[in-house]
């Protein structure tokens, strides 16, 4: 007789746990979700108009090099301490090209709606994890955090980054292990940083477990697809795969933004301070003994993605690669995801003293640091900056586009400017070849030329700003070569030509 076998437990896929106090669909929570996000909308919209800025040195060149592949030109990833390329960012300026300069404030726009959708984002994980009150008071700590506004505001890519990767967690959170969806995004943002390979990585063996071979097979497919574009266009461009990461590391070298292993510590505490504050990493130290002791499986998501970030950021410092404190911003957003579960975690409580008292003390603690902040906040120095470079743009555009310029620049074959800062743009607003428009810092070039357009910068800002910033290089370079005549002068920069 055969033994009696013990039929086998059907597989049951994991599901995010369900708040410890069930609440039904709130019509007034909608009607407020919704206020926010058009409140948010609105100030963005203000701010575009109201600090009218342009692309930073990095995504102008993404938009140069977008032009020249929109062209069929070789993009010029090799130009003088030009930054490292991202796909992404070159496909998104070769198509806002097409619509002319206009294109550099639409980019603004997309960066600026980023950090909208971003903080959208941010609330939604919160909400979906853990309570609407935890969603909302992550938004409002890294609302606060002016740094990440003012990267939408000059343009870079980190805050697009940044919402591809939180939106990511936010559909993993309403579908577990769904794949395709997050990994789309993850891979999107692999196309703007390489950090989110190694997100991607993690992500597909989480789902590999209850897929399909046939699913696991196409999700590796879009884990790889962003290396793939990404060494793939280097190679094409530069004969090097790698070129991108080769660059990245000898432009440290360059610029002293290397660290030695025993550094990185003290630089990763120190940037997660700069990024956070210290009273908002401690708070998401004990968010996080906090989320591990009550609702560990919520918080896992967080911690993993926290501890991923500062992963990928030891590593990047191990490499030999540039260690800036832009590579920690994942992790920097998960410390203030769960200093809000600190501050918050009292909403996912049934009611009790325990509730009622945590309630009280993150009351206090949000009021201390709304007084500590306010009494630290320096707006005018943030508007201030705004406004130097929503002025400086347009002084320049219309140094370079004065018809005696362009007549000189066609007579005399190349324009010189003091070093590489402003480079892109005088590239961007004449359309001139990498070729045409050179620095004089460049070891190539010479420093005084004896025949050519040199125009170079008065205006005590754009001094500080655009000559005196890097003090490795020679700021002699911002003085007009003997034997040059002046020609235009606007506000910030004048241009002497000798043919």
């Amino acid at each position: 007789m055969l033994a009696e076998t013990t039929p086998r437990s059907p597989r049951v896929p994991f599901v995010w746990p369900t708040p410890l106090v069930r609440r039904p669909a709130s019509p007034r929570l909608a009607l407020l979700e919704r206020a926010g996000a058009g409140l948010l909308t609105l100030v963005g919209v203000l701010g575009f108009f109201l600090f009218p800025t342009y692309p930073n040195y990095d995504s102008i060149y993404a938009m140069l090099w977008g032009r020249e592949i929109v062209h069929l030109q070789t993009p010029t990833f090799d130009a003088y301490l030009a930054p490292t390329e991202h796909p992404l960012a070159n496909i998104v300026g070769g198509l806002l090209s097409l619509l002319g300069q206009v294109g550099d404030r639409v980019w603004i726009a997309l960066c600026i709606a980023s950090m909208v959708l971003l903080l959208v984002g941010l609330y939604r994980l919160g909400r979906d994890l853990f309570s609407p009150v935890i969603g909302f008071l992550a938004a409002l700590l890294l609302a606060s955090r002016l740094d990440f506004a003012f990267l939408a505001a000059r343009g870079y890519i980190d805050t697009t980054f940044l919402a591809f990767v939180v939106w990511a967690a936010v559909l993993e959170v309403q579908k577990p292990r769904r794949g395709f969806a997050p990994l789309v995004l993850l891979g999107l943002a692999g196309l703007l940083r390489p950090e989110a390979w190694l997100l991607s990585g993690i992500y597909w063996l989480w789902c590999i477990g209850p897929a399909t071979w046939r699913q696991r097979i196409g999700w590796a497919c879009l884990v790889w697809i962003p290396t793939i574009i990404w060494t793939g266009s280097d190679y094409a461009v530069m004969g090097q795969p790698l070129y991108s990461f080769t660059h990245t590391s000898g432009l440290a070298d360059q610029l002293g933004r290397t660290k030695t292993i025993g550094q990185i510590p003290v630089t990763l505490y120190n940037y997660l301070v700069n990024l956070d504050k210290l009273p908002v990493l401690v708070g998401g130290i004990a968010g996080g003994v906090i989320g591990l002791w009550l609702f560990p499986k919520r918080s896992l998501l967080p911690l993993v993605m926290l501890l991923s970030g500062i992963a990928i950021f030891t590593m990047i410092g191990v490499g030999g690669f540039s260690v800036i404190d832009r590579y920690l911003l994942v992790a920097a957003v998960m410390v203030m995801l769960l200093c809000a579960v600190a501050l918050g975690g009292w909403s996912v409580l049934a009611p009790g003293r325990v509730r009622t008292t945590w309630m009280v003390l993150s009351i206090v603690a949000l009021v201390a640091g709304a007084a500590i902040t306010a009494n630290r906040l320096n707006l005018s120095t943030v508007i201030h900056d705004l406004q130097f470079r929503g002025d400086a743009r347009p002084t320049l555009a219309k140094a370079l586009k004065d018809p005696r310029t362009v007549a000189a620049i066609k007579r005399c074959g190349v324009l010189y400017l003091p070093n590489h800062k402003t480079t892109p743009d005088a590239r961007w607003l004449t359309g001139l070849p990498a070729s045409k428009v050179l620095a004089r810092t460049d070891p190539t070039v010479p420093d005084q030329p004896t025949k050519g357009v040199v125009m170079i910068t008065h205006d005590r800002r754009a001094i500080f700003n655009q000559v005196l910033y890097d003090t490795t290089q020679d700021p002699s370079m911002n003085l007009p070569p003997a034997n040059f005549d002046r020609i235009v002068t606007t506000p910030f920069y004048t241009v002497y030509v000798s043919c």
